[in-house]
This record gives C-alpha cells, sequence and structure tokens, in this order.
C-alpha cells in the first residue's frame, strides 16, 4: 500500500506541474499577442501587458495602464481598439494540447 501511495503523490506532483506550466506558458502567448495587436501611438500600453500568477494552475494576463479600457472597449467618443480578447480568443485552446504534450 505504501508504494501505491507513493506513486499515486509522484503521479499527483507531476500532474500538477504540468498543468502549472502549461498555464504559465499559454499565458505569457496570451500576454506576448496582446502585446502585438495592441496600438501603438507611443507603446506604452504593450510595453506593459503582463502575467500575474493568482494560485495554482492561474494566472492573470492584464495591464495596469490606465488607458486601456478605453482601448479594448471603446469610449462615446471612438470605437475600441481590442487587443486581450482577441489574443486570450487565439490561444484559449491551446491549453490541452500543451497539458498533453508535457504529461
Amino acid at each position: 500500500m505504501a508504494q501505491f501511495t507513493d506513486n499515486f503523490n509522484a503521479v499527483k506532483a507531476k500532474i500538477r506541474k504540468v498543468c502549472d506550466s502549461a498555464v504559465s506558458e499559454t499565458a505569457s502567448n496570451i500576454a506576448e499577442t496582446a502585446a502585438i495587436l495592441a496600438p501603438k501611438e507611443t507603446g506604452y500600453l504593450a510595453s506593459h501587458i503582463e502575467t500575474q500568477k493568482t494560485g495554482f494552475a492561474e494566472e492573470v494576463v492584464g495591464t495596469n495602464t490606465p488607458y486601456a479600457s478605453y482601448q479594448e472597449f471603446g469610449t462615446i467618443y471612438q470605437s475600441g481598439t481590442p487587443f486581450l480578447l482577441p489574443a486570450f480568443l487565439r490561444h484559449k485552446d491551446d491549453l490541452p494540447s500543451k497539458i498533453s504534450e508535457k504529461v
């Protein structure tokens, strides 16, 4: 029974590591694509898109640039130039294959 428990714990640890790594890699890809898609009048917005790990297999991609939401969604005066949502949509289906590759 001890051998089974050891093997189970090793597999569990491997799966956690693989999932965490795949989420990190996918989040980085989303951030890179968002930076490419972001409007670049000065380049400030594109250079301030980042990822932040918030938990196990959990990351947030975004920016603290004050005007990012105006660029993403627009205002009553101008239409938006989405960059985060298109980046997410481009990479959201990559995660299962990344996990499969790493297992």
